[in-house]
């Protein structure tokens, strides 16, 4: 189970794993539009949890180890 919390919400992460988990976000938000529409609500929901795990778990890990200093 800790194995499975750390790969979902690293602390810190690498290049390549910032590109992968940035582009399969992508990926997902593009696949829920196109298949469920821009007006549904649903969609919006899911769509603003996915940029911000983005946000949260991939940009900011990547930027403290490269040492832009936030929070």
């Amino acid at each position: 189970m800790r194995s499975f919390v750390h790969l979902a919400f690293p602390g810190s992460i690498g290049r390549v794993e910032y590109t992968v988990r940035l582009v399969a976000c992508i990926i997902a938000v593009a696949v829920l539009y196109y298949f469920r529409g821009l007006t549904d609500y649903a969609t919006t929901l899911w769509a603003l949890a996915i940029w911000n795990y983005i946000a949260f778990f991939v940009v900011l890990p990547r930027a403290r180890q490269c040492g832009i200093p936030f929070i």
